[in-house]
């Protein structure tokens, strides 16, 4: 399948939350520096299921020295391929930003963190943030200085009271235990996924200070501070929470069906 920047016909708009998608060559393109428009983000999702093993294949072959070696430390098929698709969509995500081709996108790995973007010289470099869960993975590419995102398939089968009091503070396990069984699910998956995104918005903008708490005085959850702002984006089946330095005046969403380069 030829790659194309434009929004596959299963692109959707969340109200209040995302917008009419427009996923063209070069429309994430200006500068963080740059006033003449509010920064926008571009969300790509990809279900790795949907990827025959023969791309996967290809796919292996188009990552650099670096990225083969990181590639071939994962034991699990899995996580073999949620690294390889990520790298891949990266590509997609960042070329349907700029005006670089696919091949001419490249990472440098660090330990224990997101990538470096490598570009052609004088090409501004847009914030990006990867995020995987099971068998979808997720990128964000956008024109704010930093960006965080991060997905989680929803099992509502999972006892989340018990699982909030185990990894969540009080105020946070508080919040959950107030909502009626049927939307704890939900305010869960919410919170879990924005603290992660939070704190790789964190990561990516070099702060030195700790991520803010999710949940104000009031005991509700709050989507905006000093220097941030997040919002969650609908899915029927993932939570995704994307976290952004500056307000974001859009944020679109496409899933892949099929992507090559």
């Amino acid at each position: 399948m030829a790659r194309s920047c434009r929004a596959p016909p299963n692109s959707s708009a969340v109200p209040a939350v995302i917008f009419p998608m427009s996923c063209s060559r070069g429309s994430l393109s200006n500068s963080p520096a740059s006033n003449s428009r509010a920064p926008s983000a571009a969300l790509w999702l990809v279900d790795g299921r949907n990827v025959p093993a023969s791309d996967l294949g290809h796919f292996v072959r188009r990552l650099s020295k670096a990225e083969a070696a990181r590639y071939a430390r994962f034991k699990r098929p899995q996580r073999q391929q949620q690294y390889l698709l990520g790298r891949m969509l990266l590509r997609h995500a960042v070329a349907c930003a700029t005006a670089v081709a696919p091949q001419d996108i490249g990472t440098i790995e660090q330990p224990d963190s997101a990538p470096l973007l490598v570009l052609p010289e004088n090409e501004p470099h847009p914030a990006f943030s990867l995020s995987h869960s099971r068998h979808w993975i997720a990128c964000v590419v956008g024109s704010s200085p930093s960006l965080g995102v991060d997905i989680e398939v929803i099992d509502a089968r999972r006892n989340v009271l018990a699982l909030s009091e185990a990894a969540f503070d009080t105020s946070e396990h508080d919040f959950i235990r107030k909502h009626g069984e049927s939307e704890r699910v939900l305010a869960f998956y919410r919170i879990w996924t924005m603290k992660e995104a939070l704190f790789k918005l964190w990561s990516s903008a070099g702060r030195q200070d700790k991520p803010p708490a999710v949940i104000n005085a009031e005991g509700e959850l709050q989507l905006q501070g000093d220097g941030w702002t997040c919002a969650f984006l609908e899915h029927p089946h993932l939570a995704i929470a994307v976290c952004s330095a500056l307000p974001l005046v859009e944020i679109t969403r496409s899933e892949l069906l099929a992507f090559s380069f």
